[in-house]
């Protein structure tokens, strides 16, 4: 599995090695539209996407990031957006092949 992005080239390896690597470091929210833009300045977001109305944010950290966050088991979107999304200083290591 490769993530491409404006060409180049972010990830290359295993998908289920990939998933394993954010094993622990998902983690989710709903919040209200009107907090999403902070949660976006402070906090590694990764995804949102709305669920019943409310956005539900993904955030990448290695402890919960804040109350009222739950720990979530990694899937193939969340590395994808891992690495598409994630601020650089959190981002994983470097790729597999």
């Amino acid at each position: 599995m490769a993530i491409i992005n404006k060409g180049q080239v972010l990830m290359q390896g295993n998908p289920l090695k990939a998933i394993e690597k954010l094993a622990g470091r998902i983690w989710r929210k709903r919040v209200s539209r009107e907090e999403l833009p902070f949660y976006k300045e402070n906090f590694n977001v990764i995804s949102d996407k709305l669920m019943a109305g409310l956005p539900t944010i993904h955030v990448l950290a290695d402890e919960m990031p804040a109350v009222g966050f739950y720990q979530m088991q990694p899937d193939l979107e969340d590395v994808y957006f891992s690495y598409i999304t994630a601020k650089p200083e959190s981002q994983l290591t470097a790729p597999e092949k």
